[in-house]
């Protein structure tokens, strides 16, 4: 299946090349890559005009925020899946793409591994994803993370593009609705896929991250049969993650209590 890897970018002419050195560095090239470019004002610009030769198509012009340039290349891409890995964000090395094309299989999600990096770039740490069995629970506690997720086409076209009224959760949004409201199917593989930029807005605010998620859950009311539990329990939620030993109990007390209103989707 054909792939398209989208880099959106504003005002991050380091991060920008990074990600460029990357995505030429991948040893076979038989996959899309679409640039969105908001306009930038510190080089940008030049620097994607110096790719442009490696690039398969780009814009450069003003957006309404990151998932108003993430539409805009869905639009702009063709591919059967889509991999979205902004500037900053990197591939984990230059096998990776030659790793994953045989893995493109007809999920509407399939999911891979990140490393964490910190300011300097060191690979800080591996986050795994394993088989579980519960995706809202994963979903309500955490989320895939979009640099190594490969999404269908068909999930856009059936379900309509990312919510542009959300500034940091909208793709989280996209797999509650997609992957525990509609039942659509993904797959884990044990592959890691990129090296995520930590200084992006999720990561910084996690006010404003908190926040529009428990807007999202409010907005889904009339999902209360599937989201009682987490949008009573999301502060105890958001408390215990930051601790893992009672986080740990908590996950316990999810997995052995009565299961009438549970999401169950196993990997």
């Amino acid at each position: 299946m054909k792939l398209s890897v989208i880099t959106i970018n504003y005002n991050n002419l380091q991060g920008l090349a990074d990600t460029i050195k990357s995505v030429e560095s991948q040893s076979v090239r038989d996959f899309e890559w679409v640039v969105v470019d908001g306009a930038s004002t510190d080089g940008s610009r030049a620097l994607l005009e110096e790719h442009r030769d490696n690039i398969t198509s780009w814009v450069s012009e003003p957006d309404s925020g990151i998932y108003n340039a993430m539409n805009k290349g869905i639009r702009m891409s063709s591919g059967e899946y889509l991999l979205f890995l902004n500037s900053g964000d990197m591939f984990a090395d230059d096998q990776v793409v030659a790793k994953v094309l045989s893995e493109l299989t007809g999920e509407d999600f399939i999911f891979g591994n990140i490393y964490h990096s910190d300011k300097l770039g060191v690979k800080a740490f591996k986050e795994k994803y394993t088989k579980g069995r519960d995706m809202a629970f994963m979903l309500t506690t955490s989320s895939l993370p979009h640099q190594s997720t490969f999404i269908h086409r068909s999930v856009f076209d059936r379900y309509g593009f990312y919510r542009e009224d959300l500034r940091i959760v909208s793709d989280w949004e996209k797999l509650m609705d997609v992957l525990v409201f509609r039942h659509g199917s993904f797959r884990y593989i044990p592959i890691v896929i990129s090296i995520y930029d930590t200084g992006g807005i999720s990561s910084s605010n996690k006010k404003l991250y908190n926040n529009e998620r428990r807007k999202v859950f409010n907005d889904w009311h009339f999902s209360k049969h599937y989201l009682e539990f987490y949008r009573e329990n999301y502060e105890k939620i958001c408390f215990l993650n930051n601790n893992k030993f009672l986080f740990g109990l908590f996950r316990l007390f999810y997995y052995f209590r009565p299961k009438t209103r549970d999401v169950q989707h196993d990997l």
